[in-house]
């Protein structure tokens, strides 16, 4: 028969461990879309509007999910890749279903494959979210956890919004005819400056 020792006594949290455990409890994690950040680091990043909008519009290419075009990829997806912050390909590594303030959503967790097509390495995961009135949003949830292994490019920028960096995106598939597209608006980007 064993016998059980009793466990030692817990010894006190220390102040900041504590202060990260309130912060984390309280809610003060990342958020699927947004790094919480000061005012100021936010500051430094454009404010989103409906112009970007239509290039960082949070949704993936029908193409993506197994659908069919819904139109040609040529000059917005240039651009895009112009104004983009970086572009990676990535891999889906969680699908998860929520109702994100009374909408539903799905978040999916994207982890970089090889080196960035442009901009800065992430070291981290990004998780991005698919809301109900994502054009993408019916087929995210005809294949839900199907869409695990899936892998796309994703270009993505972030913008101040109300003092909190948000990262705004734009999935396309992961094929030689969008590298070339995104190739041609990295080049027209690098002309201009």
């Amino acid at each position: 028969m064993c016998s059980r020792r009793p466990n030692p006594p817990a010894e006190p949290l220390s102040r900041p461990l504590l202060l990260i455990c309130l912060v984390v409890a309280a809610g003060g994690a990342c958020s699927p879309t947004a790094n919480p950040v000061t005012a100021a680091s936010a500051a430094r990043y454009p404010e989103y509007t409906d112009a970007d909008a239509t290039l960082f519009d949070d949704t993936l290419a029908p193409e993506v999910l197994g659908g069919s075009a819904m139109a040609a990829t040529g000059r917005p997806l240039a651009e895009r890749a112009e104004a983009a912050d970086a572009i990676l390909r990535v891999r889906v590594t969680t699908v998860t279903s929520q109702d994100a303030s009374g909408t539903p959503a799905y978040t999916l967790v994207l982890a970089p494959v090889g080196p960035p097509l442009a901009g800065p390495r992430e070291s981290e995961p990004l998780s991005v979210q698919v809301l109900a009135d994502s054009p993408a949003y019916p087929l995210v949830r005809a294949i839900d956890s199907e869409l695990v292994g899936t892998t796309f490019i994703l270009l993505y920028r972030r913008y101040n919004e109300a003092g909190r960096v948000a990262l705004h995106w734009h999935g396309v598939p992961d094929t030689d005819a969008e590298r070339a597209s995104i190739g041609q608006g990295r080049a027209l980007g690098d002309f201009r400056k």
